[in-house]
């Protein structure tokens, strides 16, 4: 048996045991608000979960910033995945339960290029913030990492210039980021790594300089009135275990 077959086969025990121990015998659907940050690493770690388990996971996407206004706006679902300090939120305005913060998985801030444009320098912030000056254009994600970069080149004094380079659609709203590039109508691409990692047709050259990233904690916090709670805690434990850990990995993630 192959080593990745032997790694979903101990997946696969480790989610019978676990819900030997917590969760009642009929099985059930589970539905899950997530950020799309996390979409690469879902489609291959839930199937695991549901042949292990019999239930179901309907999985509700989302860009990161747009899950907590679906949860506010009545999305019906158990769980839901945004950043930690989105959930905390949503805690305090009661859509999530008290205490149900779970971290999941952390994730950076990637750089990707078009093929055959000029690599950026990322071994300091000075050689860094000299290939945003060179390339010609950018685009952003219209995610939470837009957020922070926008301030990010604001502080490292290149604002304007960022601004000006910055691709935007005809219809006014940040494409999908590797389709940008693909077609060549901006040079860098910023985004999740996990967004970028899998995509084909572009090169993700790495995270970010370290002393400028940011690392978002995605978590998951239970709705408060989730009619499936011990099976989605389930899920979540098996989120969280060392089974699930080389395919989080695998897709740019690290386990939180």
């Amino acid at each position: 048996m192959v080593k990745g077959a032997r790694s979903g086969a101990g997946a696969v025990l480790a989610v019978f045991a676990l819900l030997m121990t917590v969760a009642p015998a009929k099985p059930a659907e589970i539905r899950m608000v997530s950020a799309m940050a996390l979409h690469a690493t879902w489609l291959e770690l839930m199937p695991q979960y549901e042949k292990a388990s019999g239930d179901k996971v309907t999985i509700i996407w989302s860009p990161g910033l747009e899950v907590a206004r679906k949860v506010e706006s009545g999305e019906k679902a158990d769980i839901a995945v945004l950043a930690a300090a989105g959930v905390d939120d949503l805690i305090k305005k009661g859509f999530l339960a008290d205490g149900s913060r779970v971290p999941l998985v952390d994730s950076l801030i990637g750089i990707a290029i078009r093929p055959g444009a000029m690599r950026p320098d990322l071994t300091s912030v000075t050689s860094f913030r000299k290939s945003l000056l060179d390339a010609r254009s950018i685009v952003l994600s219209a995610g939470t990492s837009s957020i922070y970069l926008h301030k990010l080149f604001q502080n490292m004094g290149i604002g304007s210039e960022m601004q000006a380079k910055l691709y935007r659609s005809p219809d006014g709203r940040t494409e999908n980021v590797a389709n940008v590039l693909r077609r060549g109508d901006a040079d860098l691409g910023f985004q999740q790594v996990s967004e970028l990692i899998d995509e084909k047709g572009i090169e993700l050259v790495g995270p970010i300089p370290r002393d400028v990233q940011e690392v978002t904690v995605w978590s998951a916090g239970l709705y408060r009135d989730s009619p499936n709670t011990v099976r989605a805690k389930a899920l979540i434990q098996f989120i969280r275990s060392p089974e699930a850990a080389g395919i989080i990995r695998k897709h740019g993630l690290d386990p939180g």
